[in-house]
């Protein structure tokens, strides 16, 4: 079961109730699963239900876990990235960065401050190749 700023989004399985409100979303599983298998829900299915602008949080029992990343979300992920045609710098223009584990094609924030020993991402995938973690567009941020 999620835990969600505005209303439990009970979904299991089969998604059964939709809801397009989610501004906060609290991951509460260490699992890469799509849609999460058994109880709390994933940061994968955080990424897909949060509505752009929304915030991903962490529940404080995964302080110092890693979530092992086993599926590739897109085989090519497609961001503006720096060009230099020629030599030069050329500006920014859509490049192929190849395979990603994880991808939101909305603005969002994934904020484990609150959690002393943080979250690690981890490619696990190892029999299905290679995978960028996460992919940032060129105008995204990191925080440390």
């Amino acid at each position: 079961m999620w835990r969600a700023d505005s209303k439990k989004i009970a979904v299991g399985p089969h998604r059964e109730r939709l809801s397009l409100t989610h501004r906060r979303i609290v991951v509460e599983s260490l699992a890469d699963t799509y849609p999460p298998l058994g109880g709390g829900g994933t940061l994968r299915d955080a990424i897909f239900w949060l509505i752009p602008g929304g915030t991903i949080t962490f529940d404080p029992a995964l302080d110092g876990g890693t979530i092992d990343l086993v599926e590739v979300a897109e085989d090519h992920t497609m961001l503006f990235g720096e060009v230099f045609p020629q030599g030069k710098f050329g500006g920014y223009e859509p490049r192929d960065y190849g395979r990603s584990a994880l991808s939101a094609h909305k603005n969002l924030t994934i904020d484990a401050s609150a959690l002393p020993h943080g979250i690690t991402l981890h490619w696990a995938g190892g029999a299905s190749g290679g995978a960028r973690v996460l992919p940032f567009s060129a105008t995204s941020r990191c925080g440390t």
